[in-house]
C-alpha cells in the first residue's frame, strides 16, 4: 500500500491551465509547420500533457488548450483559424484515426505544399546526426521527419536502415549488429525504437571506451622535459636543466 502510494505522487501531473504558449509562432507558410510542430510538441511535454496519438486530451480541456494555441498564430493562419467551422479539440490524433483530426494534423492538410512530403523524403535521405549535439535530441528530431515525410508506418527494416545510416559507421554497425542478435530469439524486437535506444547505450559505451583510450595513452607519454610518465613537456612544471642553470644565474 505503502509503495503504490509512493509511486502515485511521484508520477508527474499534467499542466492544463498555466500553460505559456509564447513560444508558438505561426502565419500559414509552409516552411513555418516544422518549427511549429516541434514547439507545440515541446511544449506539450513540458506540461506533461497526454497529446502524443493515441492519447488524447481530456474534453474539459482540450478546446481551451487548442484555442490557447491558436491564438499564436498570426496572417493567413489567423484567418484560417477563425473561418474554420468545426474546431479540433485536440493538439494531434492518429493518422486514419476514427475521431476528428487535432489541431496539427489540419495545420499539415492545409498548410503544407504540394511537394512538402517529397521535400521531407529527400532531407530524411541525406539527414545526419552532428556528434556535438545529443543523440537523445537528434532522435526526436528524426522522428518527426518520418512523419513529415508520411514514412512512420513504413517496413522497419527501411526504417531502421533509414536511421542507421545517419549515424557514424562504428556506431551503425554496433546498433545493427545488437539488433541482429536480439532478434535471433523475438524477431518483434527490430524496430526503430529498440534501434534508437541502442543508439544511445552504445554511444554512451563508445565515447567512455575513447575517454579510457586517450587516459592511458597519455598516462604512457614520458615527458622530453623531465623524463616523467603522464604528461608531455608543455604541461611539465619541473625546471629542465637549462632553466634551473638561467635561474642560478640570475640569482648570482
Amino acid at each position: 500500500m505503502v509503495g503504490h502510494f509512493v509511486a502515485a505522487t511521484l508520477c508527474p501531473q499534467p499542466n492544463y491551465k498555466s500553460i505559456d504558449w509564447s513560444a508558438v509562432r505561426f502565419t500559414g507558410r509552409s516552411n513555418e509547420i516544422h518549427s511549429l510542430l516541434q514547439t507545440v510538441q515541446a511544449v506539450a511535454s513540458q506540461n506533461n500533457l497526454p497529446w502524443n496519438p493515441p492519447e488524447q486530451l481530456p474534453l474539459q480541456y482540450g478546446p481551451a488548450i487548442v484555442a490557447r494555441i491558436t491564438s499564436r498564430f498570426s496572417g493567413a493562419a489567423t484567418d484560417w483559424w477563425l473561418q474554420l467551422g468545426v474546431k479540433p479539440i485536440q493538439i494531434e490524433t492518429a493518422a486514419r484515426a476514427a475521431v476528428n483530426p487535432g489541431l496539427l494534423n489540419l495545420i499539415r492538410d492545409k498548410f503544407r505544399s504540394t511537394t512538402y512530403e517529397v521535400d521531407q523524403l529527400r532531407r530524411l535521405q541525406h539527414l545526419k546526426w552532428n556528434e556535438n549535439s545529443p543523440l537523445v535530441e537528434f532522435n526526436v528530431n528524426f522522428d518527426q521527419t518520418l512523419r513529415d515525410a508520411q514514412q512512420q508506418n513504413a517496413d522497419p527494416n527501411i526504417l531502421i536502415d533509414y536511421y542507421c545510416k545517419t549515424l557514424p559507421s562504428d556506431l551503425a554497425i554496433t546498433v545493427r549488429t545488437a539488433l541482429d542478435q536480439a532478434t535471433v530469439f523475438n524477431p518483434a524486437l527490430k524496430t526503430l525504437e529498440n534501434a534508437m535506444k541502442m543508439a544511445i547505450q552504445s554511444n554512451s559505451t563508445l565515447i567512455e571506451t575513447k575517454v579510457s583510450i586517450s587516459s592511458t595513452i597519455v598516462d604512457e607519454k614520458i615527458c622530453s622535459k623531465c623524463s616523467k610518465k603522464g604528461h608531455v613537456a608543455r604541461f611539465c612544471n619541473s625546471y629542465s636543466i637549462l632553466e634551473a642553470a638561467v635561474k642560478s644565474a640570475k640569482q648570482i
